[in-house]
């Protein structure tokens, strides 16, 4: 009876080491400040913590054109989207590119920005884990000829 006893305790001891050691592996931090003459903001959210079930990432730079929306190349083995950061690498603040999903309604369907980056401006975000993500370009002064590289880190969910 003391045997099982002790089994079980060491076993249990066992469990909330694993469970403590899976826990908790993607750390996010963010700041946003804003100084408009009268108006004064800062925002902070250190050490967000949270578990990655996968452990899968993906990662590279696409360059995405105008006039369409176009998928974001995202490799098989990464089976559920999770966090990700999102960077428009053109230095030219004029080029912008949204990045978006598929939107469904009742006998139509498109796409939907939710997104928009100018040149170097990067966003951190958890993405819908089965939604596809989509982009297209532009310029504010007209369209573009190239395309405007959008760089991404996509992490399993």
């Amino acid at each position: 009876m003391k045997r099982r006893t002790l089994i079980l305790i060491v076993t249990g001891a066992m469990l909330v080491g694993l469970a403590a050691i899976a826990a908790d592996e993607i750390t996010a931090s963010w700041f946003l400040k804003v100084n408009n003459g009268a108006f004064d903001f800062t925002r902070n959210v250190p050490n967000l913590r949270r578990d990655q079930r996968g452990t899968a990432m993906t990662a590279g730079i696409q360059s995405i054109q105008t006039g369409a929306w176009e998928q974001i190349t995202i490799p098989a083995d990464l089976a559920t989207n999770g966090y990700a950061v999102f960077r428009n690498v053109t230095t030219n603040a004029g080029y912008w590119i949204d990045i978006g999903t598929v939107f469904r309604g009742v006998g139509t369907t498109g796409w939907v920005a939710q997104t928009r980056l100018y040149g170097s401006d990067a966003a951190m975000m958890r993405l819908h884990p089965t939604n596809g993500i989509f982009a297209t370009a532009g310029a504010t002064s007209g369209a573009t000829t190239a395309g405007v590289n959008l760089e991404y880190w996509i992490n399993a969910d």
